[in-house]
């Protein structure tokens, strides 16, 4: 991460399903994320987003 950073290189972390995944990736520096957590895969159709909270 902080190779990529330093070459201004942006990462993104797919896959991330719990919060404590999350919150692990963003304390490593990672600001993009996708996954269940945020949203379920949906056939031919946009799913929900579900904003998870921070304890």
């Amino acid at each position: 991460i902080k190779c990529c950073t330093s070459l201004e290189i942006q990462v993104s972390a797919m896959g991330v399903a719990t919060p404590e995944e999350w919150m692990w990736l963003e304390s490593a520096g990672i600001e993009m994320f996708q996954g269940d957590l945020f949203a379920k895969a949906k056939l031919n159709g946009i799913p929900s987003i579900a904003w998870p909270e921070k304890k």
